[in-house]
C-alpha cells in the first residue's frame, strides 16, 4: 500500500485516474503492440468524489475512541432535518465505471 505522494488524505476519482493513466502509459509493451490512451467520462462532479484513503499520507491524529457499550447513540450524534430525496432511474454505466476504476485502484494503490 503506497498511495499517491503529494495528494491529500483522500483520493478523488480524478487523482486515481491520473495515476492509473500515468502508470499505464509507462508500461513496457512488446514491439508492435498498440496501447489505447486512457480516457475518462465525467458526469456532473463525479471526478471530485473522495474514493479512497491515500496511504501516502500519515494520519495527523488517532481516531476518536468509540463510546462505551450501552451508551445511547443520541448522545454522540446530532440529527439533521429530513430532506426530500428524488429518486430517478439512471444508467448503470457510472456504477460499472466506478467498479472498474475500483479494481484499478486496488491494483495501483493497494486495498
Amino acid at each position: 500500500m503506497e498511495g499517491i505522494p503529494g495528494k491529500g488524505a483522500e483520493l478523488s476519482l480524478k487523482d486515481i485516474h491520473q495515476q492509473v493513466a500515468a502508470r499505464f502509459l509507462g508500461l513496457e509493451l512488446p514491439d508492435g503492440q498498440i496501447r489505447p490512451e486512457p480516457s475518462t467520462l465525467v458526469v456532473d462532479t463525479a471526478e471530485q468524489l473522495a474514493f479512497a484513503r491515500n496511504h501516502a499520507v500519515k494520519p495527523s491524529a488517532p481516531p476518536a475512541p468509540a463510546p462505551p457499550p450501552g451508551t445511547p447513540l443520541a448522545h454522540h450524534t446530532t440529527r439533521a432535518a429530513p430532506t426530500a430525496v428524488r429518486i430517478e432511474r439512471r444508467s448503470p454505466w457510472p456504477a460499472l465505471i466506478a467498479l472498474t476504476l475500483g479494481l484499478c485502484v486496488m491494483a495501483v494503490v493497494g486495498s
